[in-house]
């Protein structure tokens, strides 16, 4: 399977049929692989945890005390929402929003109070509105330590925090791109 934890046949005129690898029984790890384990988990266990969980695996493991980047990581990982995604998840299964935060966490990991230009398209989509007002409470932390964020939404909880608000239109496409209103 390469480590997909898969295997697919392929059949000429109906769909390939895909199926757990009879090798790694789906995991996509080697047996040797699944034998090294961390506080009784092997890596593809812990590649099963939520984000949510990861503080309390990190902190029972022993460099966790000398090494608090790991957690500032997931800190910032819970702050966007993005709490309830596996350590696992494949890139081409989140949504845009999702995406979006997750690239948001990646730049802010490097460092917040750099007076830094942060671009973001649609970084609620597909939140819950609970997940909005985290984000916007981060949103907060990040400006009030000298970065400006600009930001695309059709969110009107954004709406309402933003200090500068610009609507483009009338429409989309060739019809688009132009400023209607700006305050």
């Amino acid at each position: 399977c390469e480590g997909t934890g898969q295997s697919e046949v392929s059949m000429d005129f109906f769909n390939d049929i895909v199926s757990p690898c009879e090798r790694c029984g789906g995991t996509g790890f080697r047996d040797e692989i699944l034998e090294v384990k961390i506080n009784s988990l092997n890596i593809f266990d812990a590649l099963q945890l939520q984000f949510e969980d990861l503080p309390a695996f990190v902190n029972s493991l022993p460099d966790a005390k000398t090494d608090k980047r790991w957690l500032n990581i997931i800190s910032l990982l819970l702050k966007t929402g993005l709490g309830h995604l596996s350590c696992g998840r494949a890139l081409n299964t989140l949504s845009t929003g999702e995406l979006q935060r997750l690239k948001l966490v990646a730049g802010l990991s490097t460092g917040k109070g750099d007076n830094k230009l942060i671009l973001l398209d649609e970084p609620t989509g597909g939140l819950h509105q609970e997940d909005v007002v985290s984000l916007l409470k981060l949103f907060d932390e990040i400006i009030g330590e000298g970065n400006t964020i600009a930001c695309v939404t059709h969110e009107p909880l954004l709406f309402r925090e933003a200090d500068v608000l610009i609507t483009l239109g009338p429409g989309g496409g060739r019809n688009g791109g132009k400023i209607i209103a700006a305050d």
